[in-house]
């Protein structure tokens, strides 16, 4: 989407007092009332969503059925809780965004059916996941009730995120989690070499320097990864609006992502407040790390964040063409 003028908005001309109103396409009156820019590509965004979610659970369900005690399992869970959360947000927000894809021409002008339909569509998620992980672990105890029930909250409260009318910003910033979440994972699964590439040795403060870089700069390209995503997927989903929106909205959408981490972590220690009390109690080493990892996740967060919101306004600019001389050049006095 290419604007003229240097501008992403989309001019109209001024309306006169004795302008009559018209349904024709293209006046005043059409746009004014245009709907806003929906997303696109929402039943497979809400597909991928799930699947990432499906996964971040088995893996929570792994480590509550580690071998060894009670507490390792706990320690384990507290660990990936904020992994299978922040899915829970981004799926919760997907399957909304998938189910309005089917309704939203009933819905646009409708904000209490949109909210009922997108919270309904998170809450079933949110219920589907936390019975997997209470019914799969029976005899787990309060910590795994509480567990479950952070989960559903936060597929619940990305659901709710979705029921803005305006579903394109919410959408860029679904794709945008998604890719974090695959650059997270290529992350992980390459994680001891890529700790030697950045000095880990045999002695700790060599790892504990090894993982602070590699956490630093899988933050500062999880933000360009996902400023770049949530440009693209907003451009394409506003090609054909009726009211291109302002750079703002670009701003908004490269930063989602990182608002949607810091989101998870708010949900994490209100909701998960006793399971990560209990992994704290383990010992002072636990205490120790759990801090750590808190302080890294916040980091993180706004590290992405930042970038991303600094990468789309970046991405945003490389797009719009030179502002029009509003006059004509003067021409060369003739002798």
């Amino acid at each position: 989407m290419t604007n003229e003028s240097g501008s992403s908005a989309l001019s109209t001309p001024p309306r006169t007092a004795d302008a009559e109103p018209t349904d024709a396409p293209g006046t005043p009156a059409a746009d004014e009332t245009a709907p806003s820019a929906t997303a696109i590509g929402a039943l497979w965004l809400g597909i991928l969503a799930l699947v990432w979610l499906t996964v971040m659970l088995r893996s929570v369900q792994a480590s509550l059925t580690s071998p060894g005690d009670g507490a390792f399992g706990i320690t384990a869970a507290a660990i990936g809780l904020p992994a299978v959360v922040s899915a829970a947000l981004v799926g919760g927000a997907g399957v909304a965004l998938a189910v309005r894809g089917f309704v939203r021409r009933s819905l646009d002008e409708r904000p209490t059916a949109r909210f009922v339909i997108a919270l309904g569509s998170g809450l079933l998620v949110g219920m589907g996941a936390a019975a997997a992980i209470v019914l799969g672990h029976p005899d787990g105890g309060s910590a795994v009730m509480v567990l479950g029930g952070t989960i559903a909250a936060g597929a619940t409260i990305g659901a709710a995120l979705a029921g803005i009318r305006a579903t394109a910003v919410v959408g860029a910033g679904v794709a945008a989690s998604l890719g974090v979440f695959l650059l997270t994972f290529l992350r992980e699964l390459f994680k001891s070499d890529l700790l030697r590439i950045f000095g880990a040795g045999d002695n700790p403060v060599s790892m504990l320097n090894a993982q602070h870089w590699l956490g630093l700069t899988g933050a500062v390209l999880s933000g360009l990864v996902a400023g770049l995503i949530a440009v693209a997927y907003l451009r394409r989903a506003v090609r054909h609006a009726a009211a291109p929106p302002r750079w703002p909205v670009y701003l908004l959408a490269g930063a989602s992502t990182g608002l949607m981490l810091l989101l998870t972590e708010a949900i994490t220690r209100i909701g998960g407040a006793q399971v990560l009390a209990l992994a704290r109690s383990v010992s002072d080493h636990d205490s120790v790390f759990q801090d750590m990892a808190d302080a890294a996740r916040i980091n993180a967060g706004l590290l992405v964040l930042f970038v991303g919101g600094i990468t789309a306004i970046i991405a945003f600019g490389r797009t719009l063409t030179p502002a029009a001389a509003d006059e004509p050049a003067e021409e060369p006095a003739t002798p």
